[in-house]
């Protein structure tokens, strides 16, 4: 404290001795507490009495010389007779602008100090900007801050107040997750760095990070951030192995057939007690005996008659090449497809007449451009209801004639 003052808080009354040389040039008054920052604000509300008042101190340094030539280590400014006297580079006067002043009215002042610059704000309305040099000027540890005044100032005042700059809380979509989480509901301190993300299945739109700067601003300040649907089914038909399904943050694989079902890998079809293997030249299904009974080796045919089944104790099987048995094909926008059929046919052995249950196992290999290959079989089903039975009631018969004695079509 220099000089005669009576301190209530944040207010002051007092003045700088007369003539006293001691106190002509710099600081009056210096808050206790250093600032360890180079960004930060200060603010204050003065009364101009006699065409005089004190001004703010940007920054004052341990081991400051005032003297009426050169001041070093100390940078601030008063107001006096009409001017303001900003210290930015040496005397108190450098430089020193024209500022009118009513005597007994009262002014609010701000100072914004970022690293060397500061901002002179009077009433709201920027005076000046100006760079602080010589040693100390660049300081980012105790800076103290305060008064400054000249001698012949009666200084009356209050609301003084230091506060670090500091970025406004952050604004991002809803579904945007930010570290850290404050920066979305406080004010961040300079040099904060806020990195976002999203949910599985979602992605991010705008920069992964923003930082707060010295300018009280966020980097990329105009560029919302926020989460987009990610669509798994463009890349790879997402690994299903036919039908895939978009939604928002996921996606799921169907099967195209009601006779199919998902594996335990959520992503192919298959049919349940069917199995069907594909190569590169080939198709095999094999069926268990268990869904044909009574059927036997013989009855078994694909599209092309001539091609065969052969059998073990618990298993049929039948193998065609992807060109042969009259095997035919397809195109997908992201797939070729082969398909036959199993059926079961008549074979005339001794008998005119033969009872036919006219089987039919429909089976598929998919050859994706992705690199998929997957293959279904349908579950096997009769064209038409065969039974034998005694009683009595409605029997339907049906006779086709043959055209020649190989009676193999009718």
């Amino acid at each position: 404290m220099i000089g005669t003052w009576t301190n209530r808080g944040s207010s002051w009354t007092g003045s700088i001795p007369y003539n006293d040389a001691q106190w002509h040039y710099g600081p009056a008054r210096l808050w206790t507490t250093p600032v360890n920052s180079d960004q930060y604000e200060i603010i204050s509300r003065v009364q101009v009495l006699s065409a005089k008042a004190c001004g703010h101190i940007f920054k004052y340094k341990s081991g400051a010389v005032l003297t009426r030539s050169l001041v070093t280590k100390a940078w601030g400014y008063f107001l006096w007779g009409g001017n303001m006297y900003i210290t930015s580079s040496g005397p108190e006067s450098s430089p020193r602008i024209s500022f009118s002043e009513n005597s007994g009215s009262w002014y609010n002042l701000k100072s914004k100090v970022s690293g060397t610059r500061v901002k002179i704000y009077v009433n709201d309305k920027l005076v000046k900007e100006i760079t602080m040099s010589g040693n100390g000027a660049d300081s980012k540890n105790n800076n103290y801050v305060g008064l400054w005044c000249h001698n012949k100032i009666p200084a009356k005042g209050d609301s003084f107040k230091v506060s670090l700059q500091k970025c406004p809380a952050l604004t991002v979509s809803r579904l945007v997750k930010a570290s850290p989480s404050n920066c979305v509901t406080s004010q961040m301190e300079i040099n904060t760095t806020c990195s976002f993300s999203c949910p599985h299945g979602y992605q991010l739109k705008g920069p992964s990070y923003k930082k707060c700067e010295s300018s009280g601003q966020w980097t990329d300040n105009t560029t919302n951030v926020s989460c987009s649907d990610v669509d798994e089914c463009v890349k790879s038909n997402g690994g299903c192995s036919h039908k895939c399904v978009n939604s928002m943050g996921k996606y799921n694989c169907e099967c195209p057939d009601p006779e199919l079902q998902l594996s335990p890998d959520n992503k192919t079809c298959y049919a349940s007690g069917v199995n069907v293997l594909c190569n590169s030249e080939n198709m095999t299904i094999i069926v268990p005996k268990s869904l044909l009974l009574g059927m036997d080796r013989d009855h078994l045919r694909l599209l092309d008659t001539s091609c065969k089944a052969t059998q073990t104790s618990t298993h049929f099987s039948l193998t065609t090449p992807l060109t042969g048995c009259n095997t035919t094909s397809w195109h997908t926008s992201s797939a070729i497809v082969y398909s036959n059929a199993v059926l079961e046919i008549p074979v005339a052995v001794k008998d005119v007449v033969t009872r036919v249950r006219e089987i039919e196992i429909k089976f598929s290999c998919f050859y994706s451009k992705y690199g998929v290959v997957s293959s279904i079989g349908w579950k096997p089903r009769n064209r038409k209801l065969v039974f034998n039975d005694e009683g009595k009631g409605n029997f339907t018969l049906s006779l086709n004639m043959f055209p020649d004695k190989r009676f193999v079509s009718p």
